[in-house]
Formats: C-alpha cells, sequence, structure tokens
C-alpha cells in the first residue's frame, strides 16, 4: 500500500531530492525541489512528462516569487487579489530558475497555492517546488490521495493526505503584456471574474498560446484534426504539438485523459446518440449530465446498454468542477466508456479538460472523432 506523509516528513524528502505528492486547493501534485536538476529529470520520467510541457514554480509567498522572478507592479495587484489561490502568473526569470521548469522559456509560472499543507512544505523547504500533477502525463488529474496511489503506487515515496481537493480543476494561467492579462489556460479565475476586479484581459486562443511560446503551428493543426477526424491524422497533429514548447501546462491537445473512451456532448440533448456513435464497441457505458435539466438513458442509449448503464447528475456548476475529475476516475471504473453531456453546469474551464480528454465530440448534429478508441 501507498504511504502517507507527514508535512515533515515529506519536505525532509523533498529537501533529499526526491518527489513526493502533495495536495492543494487544485489538484493533487507532484512535488520536487524546482532548482534541483536530478529532482526535476526524475519528477518528468515518473510522469513520463514530454520536456517541452514546462511546470509551474509553487511558493509560499509573493516575496519568494520575485526572489525568482522579475518584479512586475500587475503581477503585485494580481497577486494581492488572488494569492493564495488558484491563479499562475507568468514572470520572466532571474536566469536561477532551470530550463526544465520553462521548457526553455524566458518566462516561468508561479503560484500561491491555497492549502495549508502545501505551503508548510514549501515553508520548510525554503524553495519554489515545481508541481505538476501527481498523475501519469496525459492521465486525468488526481483530486484525492487514492487518484495519486492509483496511478504512482510504488514510484514514489508516498502522499501527503489533504483529503478531497476543494476546487478540483487547474489554476487559470495568465501572462502579462504591458497592462493587460492574457488567460492562457481558463481555470476558476475567469475572464469574468478577472474584469469585475478591474483589470484589463483577453483570452488567447490556444494556436496564439502555441505560437506565444514558439509553435505557430501545433495547437491550431489538432483543433483541425479534431473538425476532420481520422486516427492517423490525429497521431501527426499530435505529435506536432508535442515537439515545440507549449506557453504554459495543460496545453497539449490530449489531456486529462480517463482510462476509458470519453465521449462529450456539446450541448444539453435527450435525443439519442445515434448516428455515428459506437455502440458496438462496448458492453457498459457510464453517463455523466452536467446540466440542472433530468435526461433519460432509454432516450438516450440503445437498450441493450441501458440495462447496465450507470447515471450521474452535477447541477450546480462549483460542485461539478470539484467532482469532475473523481466522476471521470469513479465511472471509468465501472464502465468501458462514458458520455458526458455538456449542459447548463459547464464552465470554460471544464469544457476545455472534456474537450482535451475526449475521443469524440457531439457537435452540430455529427461526431467528430479525434483519436483512435482506447477498445
Amino acid at each position: 500500500m501507498g504511504r502517507y506523509l507527514e508535512v515533515e516528513e515529506a519536505a525532509k524528502l523533498i529537501a533529499e531530492g526526491h518527489c513526493v505528492a502533495l495536495p492543494t486547493e487544485t489538484v493533487y501534485g507532484l512535488a520536487c525541489n524546482a532548482l534541483n536538476g536530478s529532482a526535476l529529470a526524475h519528477l518528468f520520467s515518473i510522469k513520463g512528462r514530454p520536456a517541452n510541457n514546462p511546470v509551474i514554480c509553487h511558493v509560499s509567498s509573493p516575496e519568494m516569487a520575485f526572489r525568482y522572478g522579475k518584479t512586475n507592479a500587475l503581477a503585485q495587484r494580481l497577486m494581492d487579489q488572488y494569492w493564495p489561490g488558484p491563479l499562475t502568473i507568468l514572470l520572466e526569470h532571474e536566469g536561477r530558475i532551470p530550463s526544465a521548469v520553462t521548457a526553455g522559456s524566458e518566462l516561468c509560472g508561479f503560484r500561491m497555492p491555497d492549502h495549508e499543507l502545501a505551503l508548510k512544505v514549501i515553508d520548510l523547504c525554503d524553495v519554489p517546488l515545481a508541481i505538476p500533477s501527481a498523475n501519469k502525463s496525459g492521465k486525468t488529474s488526481p483530486v484525492t490521495p487514492a487518484m495519486v496511489l492509483s496511478q504512482l503506487e510504488g514510484e514514489i515515496p508516498g502522499v501527503v493526505d489533504g483529503g478531497q481537493c476543494s476546487v478540483g480543476l487547474e489554476s487559470t494561467v495568465v501572462r502579462l503584456e504591458d497592462e493587460e492579462v492574457i488567460i492562457l489556460r481558463p481555470g476558476i479565475i475567469d475572464q469574468k471574474t478577472l474584469e469585475t476586479d478591474g483589470f484589463r484581459v483577453r483570452s488567447a486562443q490556444i494556436e496564439e498560446s502555441a505560437a506565444s511560446a514558439g509553435n505557430s503551428r501545433g495547437e491550431k493543426v489538432a483543433e483541425k484534426t479534431l473538425q476532420k477526424g481520422g486516427s492517423e491524422q490525429s497521431s501527426v497533429a499530435i505529435a506536432t504539438a508535442q515537439t515545440a514548447p507549449l506557453a504554459a501546462p495543460g496545453l497539449l491537445p490530449v489531456h486529462y485523459q480517463p482510462d476509458v473512451d470519453l465521449y462529450l456532448v456539446e450541448s444539453f440533448m435527450t435525443d439519442a446518440l445515434n448516428p455515428g456513435f459506437p455502440h458496438a464497441s462496448y458492453e457498459t457505458i457510464s453517463v455523466l449530465n452536467l446540466d440542472s435539466r433530468p435526461i433519460t438513458l432509454s432516450h438516450l442509449l440503445p437498450r441493450r446498454l441501458c440495462e447496465n448503464a450507470v447515471l450521474r447528475n452535477r447541477k450546480e456548476s462549483a460542485e461539478a468542477a470539484r467532482q469532475l475529475y473523481l466522476d471521470l476516475y469513479e465511472l471509468s471504473r465501472n464502465s468501458d466508456a462514458m458520455v458526458v453531456i455538456a449542459g447548463n453546469s459547464v464552465t470554460e474551464a471544464m469544457m476545455d479538460r472534456l474537450r482535451r480528454a475526449a475521443t469524440g465530440v457531439y457537435r452540430d448534429g455529427k461526431w467528430q472523432f479525434r483519436r483512435t478508441r482506447q477498445h
């Protein structure tokens, strides 16, 4: 069984160059000393994380961030407003951050997590900690210790148990341009929230995000592949997106995948999933309804699949977001595939994660398949 660590033991292991799993308010992360090259290499190896995918430096105060990143008045305003919390700010760094953290970029992401245990560990280590999600690269992010151990047991010394994460989705990632905040990865701190709090904001398009890191093609090609479908096209597009440095974590076109095929219905529907849905490929299907309106499984699925189907409803946005990854994890353990009905409980951040996790997307009355099925 996996081992549960006390805060002091976790900090000691990190100081010795190990990687341990820590809770944050967003998701559980795999933590190591962000200034230790060999520890970073071990972290990337455990996760199977591509070298072009940067990681975020977690700090225990704005002062620690500015020890390694360049002082910026707009960044200070954002920190004053949202730290500790689920906001990652890209800052020019002073050169002491290893290139493995930044994927070679002149910018480094800094975040102060809103979790007492994580902050205690960072304080004890007194250095920034690189903390990507504590899972294999491309898989669903963990929000409980059990989810961490389901993927990493035997590969890490243990996990600090902080219960279920209170937010449940990764942080918003922003870069700063003059006096403007540019959202690279959506999170619960969204454009409306930032604007309400007096910030000038724009949300970068996927291809703009990739281009800002020197990749003007990868994500755009992947999006075109989604529209066209086809496994051969998908593999080419994904390879393209994975070779150039990314502007921020979470921008790979295929990400957050559960262990079974996920089919995303982008708007609420009660009609059958035909035509085009591969019913015959599966024996059991789970349905996650992210809308306050009820659905009837017998209207959605063939009778053969209705008999053993599992239906889970999430009616409120914050709770749906908090439970999303846990729902994907639990439903994937009890079915061959899952269908997610996106409705009025789905935020921009949730839709971003679901689209990247999906095997197929139903929009405009037809299915569009973006990668080879797992069955």
